[in-house]
């Protein structure tokens, strides 16, 4: 047993959680908080998400989304995404920037995510957001390849014996 931290590591599961995988989840905001980001630079807000239904019921998903600079070094390019996320969440659980009095408002509120997981636990993000009774988005599916055009043949013509 560890004195410093009162149990025996050994005994701690490993962590099998690996994060969402690709595709689209019925969730629901748990927690909204705005925040001063680690380097300082920006105000954002830290959303985490509940999945409501499916296979992943109950995990979650986290995001941090810049909505404006606090110094020089906050990239604008950084606060025009956040913000447009931050905007189309919003519109995608029912509600109007404007008739928003607390960002808690929006809480419990079902929304479609779309999440893109590059590998792992922390390294997915979620990429889209849709009204949560929108149909899933069918998958793209490439046009059939179009066989060449094949001369005609009058094989008739080959039945027919020559004297």
């Amino acid at each position: 047993m560890s004195e410093i931290l009162g149990f025996d590591p050994s005994e701690v599961p490993a962590d099998e959680y690996e994060g969402l995988p690709d595709g689209q989840y019925v969730a629901c905001v748990d927690k909204i908080e705005k925040k001063e980001s680690k380097s300082g630079d920006y105000d954002t807000f830290s959303i985490m998400y509940g999945v409501l239904d499916g296979e992943h019921a109950n995990k979650k998903a986290f995001q941090t989304v810049c909505v404006a600079g606090i110094t020089p070094n906050a990239n604008q390019d950084a606060i025009r995404i956040g913000r447009q996320y931050l905007l189309k969440l919003i519109e995608s659980v029912g509600k109007k920037p404007s008739e928003l009095k607390d960002m808690s408002e929006i809480n419990s509120l079902p929304v479609l995510l779309t999440v893109i997981n590059k590998g792992g636990r922390a390294n997915y993000k979620v990429a889209k957001y849709a009204a949560a009774n929108a149909a899933p988005a069918a998958p793209a599916i490439a046009p059939a390849a179009v066989a060449p055009a094949v001369p005609r043949v009058n094989r008739a013509a080959s039945f027919i014996k020559k004297p």
